[in-house]
């Protein structure tokens, strides 16, 4: 059995309110949450998304503890989730009412972990009197754009990232990613890369592997040619001249060696 992964979260409590409750030990814990965006973001160690949702609470009685839930995979199981657990931790009967607003701040896929177009939050709450409420936030074939990890002039940047050009720790070029749909474009001013294919892997930037089914291109490297720009995650063109490119490619026949 694996270890649990705990996910680094960060949670502030930006105010808390009381007010008279309008009736008894009232009702269950309410979470009402507006999910937002995931966004890229870098820092010294590569390469995240941070979901950071506007999340209030109201709730009758303390303490509350409140637990989050994080899956990669439509087909994760719970115990298998990243998780973190917090309290409210001030004492109060159960027919007292509080009203919590939460900026609750959740990395994922740190390092530079590859996307794999779902991602599922389940933020859950329990009172004093073990009364729960959920709420889910599910991204379906979503990706989002990748930061471009800082530079940092104390020689240079950590884990192999540089702050612009060709990452292949985030694979990633300007921080855009190099797997999924790519759209090969006749006109060099439509593309977002220009690439040069080489004769041998050793001179390459990238080994690319190209797939025959698009939800195989899901990792670095694994390429599926679309017949169609706007369903493209990126574009490129190909030029003859290894001394125009950005990067280089090696085609490779194994999809097991895309993405060195």
């Amino acid at each position: 059995m694996r270890a649990k992964s705990i996910l680094s979260l960060t949670l502030f409590i930006l105010s808390m309110t009381s007010a008279d409750p309008a009736n008894g030990a009232g009702t269950a814990p309410k979470i009402k949450v507006n999910c937002g965006q995931i966004s890229g973001q870098a820092d010294q160690n590569g390469t995240y998304g941070l979901f950071k949702p506007d999340v209030t609470v109201s709730y009758y009685g303390s303490p509350l503890t409140v637990t989050s839930y994080f899956y990669r995979t439509s087909t994760t199981k719970k115990s298998d989730t990243g998780q973190y657990i917090t309290t409210f931790t001030n004492k109060a009967p159960s027919t007292r009412y509080f009203v919590s607003k939460v900026d609750l701040q959740h990395k994922v896929l740190e390092f530079g972990q590859p996307q794999t177009g779902y991602f599922k939050f389940v933020i859950e709450a329990v009172d004093t009197l073990k009364r729960k409420s959920s709420f889910t936030c599910i991204y379906k074939d979503y990706r989002y754009s990748t930061a471009i990890a800082p530079k940092y002039e104390s020689g240079g940047s950590s884990s192999g990232i540089s702050s612009r050009g060709f990452n292949q720790t985030a694979c990633t070029f300007d921080g855009k990613q190099l797997y999924g749909l790519v759209y090969f474009t006749k006109y060099s001013f439509d593309a977002d890369f220009k690439v040069y294919v080489s004769d041998y892997s050793f001179d390459s930037d990238l080994k690319v592997y190209l797939t025959d089914y698009s939800f195989d291109a899901n990792s670095c490297g694994k390429w599926y040619a679309t017949d169609y720009s706007f369903d493209a995650d990126f574009k490129v063109y190909l030029t003859n001249y290894s001394f125009e490119s950005d990067f280089k490619i090696y085609e490779t026949d194994y999809s097991f060696d895309a993405g060195s």
